[in-house]
């Protein structure tokens, strides 16, 4: 089912601005497109035990953490991570990547990649190569897509830190 939480159903600045709310919305109306979602996540003690009975624990164990490390910044840090990059990182990255920029793949809905965000946006700017494999872990596809996520991922694959799934 096409999630219609895009800039060509709801608006521009409904998607910038409301994207969590949205999906929330979608999750309730349609409880299956969670599974969808969260296809290939970990569903270990802690997912079930913990954040799914409160959903909240994780931004407050992410506010101690930062506060441990960094200080009374920790506070900055979790403010900015935590709370900004859900509702302007994901609007963002809904409301311009379903409106405007390329596509390599004609998918089911209104996505689109668009260059040259790659510093920003982690290699989520490359929206149509995502929505057309969602699990994949490398989303660059062409010689010119610059997908940052992709260089974390392969460090951390070389330091034994993660396993890719193929």
């Amino acid at each position: 089912m096409l999630f219609r939480s895009t800039p060509v159903y709801k608006g521009f600045k409904k998607v910038l601005l409301g994207t969590p709310v949205l999906i929330m919305g979608a999750a309730k109306a349609n409880p299956e497109m969670i599974d969808s979602l969260g296809k290939g996540t970990p569903d270990d003690w802690v997912e079930q035990n913990v954040y799914s009975k409160y959903p909240f624990l994780g931004l407050g164990l992410f506010l101690i953490l930062n506060c441990l490390l960094f200080g009374w910044w920790g506070i900055l840090v979790t403010v900015c991570v935590g709370i900004l990059t859900p509702l302007l990182g994901a609007g963002l990255l809904n409301a311009v990547g379903h409106s405007q920029g390329y596509k390599n793949h004609d998918a089911k809905d209104s996505s689109s990649n668009m260059l040259p965000w790659g510093i920003v946006l982690v290699g989520e700017e490359l929206h149509n190569n995502h929505h057309k494999n969602p699990a994949a872990a490398k989303l660059s596809e062409k010689w010119y897509e610059f997908d940052l996520g992709w260089l974390y991922i392969s460090i951390l694959k070389r330091l034994n830190l993660v396993k890719i799934r193929e």
